[in-house]
């Protein structure tokens, strides 16, 4: 006779090692992009070490978000998929054992998950966000001067080159910019003199520029534009923008009190408040998608025929894939006023959550589910093909 707590801590062990390996391998994968970028700051731009190690450690609440559950549904698939394979499922319910017995260690993972999950959405997301910000400005701001030389073409800041024909005593002379970060819409500014200022409250680097004009040509309609000044201030560090004394934070970058305070603002307009709702929203639907995923990937694996590991990685991927559509689906209608905010966001954990709870109640009866048989034949027959291409 099998001691239930001895399988529970044996579940619990085996959940928490796949757990780990997926978070590990989610976050490099999510992260990738942005450690080629910042390796490029490092190689080119001249940023130090520490301050790329700052900017990762900053990135990685915003990853757990979703790497957490994606991990979770993964570590179940895979468990689930090797005591298939060892026969070890067989033994449990000749045991006695059945699925709902098995449920706990899944149950207390994905609780686990879900808290982790939400404390990272409400606290660590935001405040990370918000400290990343503040690296990036200081990075622009002490390379921002350092950084432009004379009479040669920079361009260290993001779809700018700045040409500069003399610098003296912080005033720049003769300014050549050309600014390419609006697509299609490609600007010339030419000016006479200008400044680099800093506001640490705005978060802001700014040019500002005096006496010159500006020249743009749209695509659209293919109209030239020529555009005098006396004063033109640009946003070195995102799209140009007026020199702001006030601090305004994103979203993102906001607490759930932040996000409630201004959720209670009635003077807010009505596209703000639709982005706001959709805000507060996530900040709950993602870390509940951990106890969705948790749902429905012990329906599927108490389900399955085979034990590969590959089938399991490719299983979560379709699933996760699935997910991401319905978000978008809901996020967009709900935007355009289809639907309510707050049902776009969690139309995904509503669809997969009342799948996954049909699906529990058929793998309790071992009754199979077509799409699942399909997919698992066809992801068999394509990893025995490509063995077989390997072995050649």
């Amino acid at each position: 006779m099998i001691k239930k707590k001895t399988l529970y801590l044996y579940l619990l062990k085996e959940i928490f090692g796949a757990l780990l390996i997926g978070i590990f391998i989610f976050s490099f994968v999510i992260l990738t992009n942005r450690l080629i970028r910042l390796m490029d700051m490092v190689v080119n731009k001249g940023v130090s070490i520490w301050d790329v190690v700052n900017m990762i450690l900053f990135l990685l609440p915003s990853s757990l978000v979703f790497t957490i559950p994606m991990s979770f549904l993964l570590a179940v698939l895979i468990v689930l998929g090797r005591l298939s394979a060892d026969g070890e499922l067989t033994t449990l319910k000749a045991s006695g054992i059945s699925l709902y017995q098995m449920l706990p260690p899944f149950v207390i993972t994905g609780i686990v998950c879900f808290f982790i999950t939400l404390f990272s959405t409400l606290f660590l997301f935001p405040q990370a966000n918000y400290a990343l910000r503040n690296l990036i400005f200081h990075i622009i701001k002490g390379r921002a001067e350092a950084a432009i030389q004379e009479k040669v073409f920079n361009d260290d800041f993001r779809g700018l080159v700045l040409y500069v024909n003399e610098v003296s005593s912080h005033t720049l002379k003769g300014i050549f910019l050309v600014d390419t970060r609006q697509a299609g819409r490609p600007t010339i500014i030419i000016a006479k003199r200008g400044r680099i200022l800093s506001d640490p409250d705005s978060l802001q680097v700014v040019l500002s520029l005096k006496d010159g004009t500006i020249h743009r040509n749209t695509k659209q309609d293919m109209r030239y534009q020529l555009i005098s000044f006396d004063s033109y201030d640009m946003n070195l560090s995102g799209e140009e923008a007026k020199y702001s004394k006030k601090r305004v934070k994103k979203f993102k970058e906001m607490t759930l009190k932040e996000l409630l305070a201004l959720y209670k603002d009635t003077k807010i307009k009505k596209e703000k408040f639709i982005k706001l709702k959709t805000e507060l929203n996530k900040r709950f639907s993602f870390p509940f998608a951990c106890l969705v995923f948790g749902i429905l990937g012990v329906a599927l694996g108490f389900q399955r025929k085979r034990g590969s590991k590959s089938y399991s990685f490719m299983l979560s991927l379709v699933i996760i894939l699935v997910y991401y559509l319905l978000l978008s689906i809901g996020e967009s209608f709900g935007e355009r006023g289809l639907l309510p905010p707050g049902l776009g966001i969690w139309l995904p954990n509503i669809v997969l959550g009342i799948l996954g709870l049909y699906l529990l109640q058929k793998a309790q009866r071992e009754a199979t589910f077509f799409p699942v048989d399909f997919l698992e034949s066809k992801t068999g027959s394509l990893l025995k093909s490509l063995k077989e291409r390997i072995r050649r």
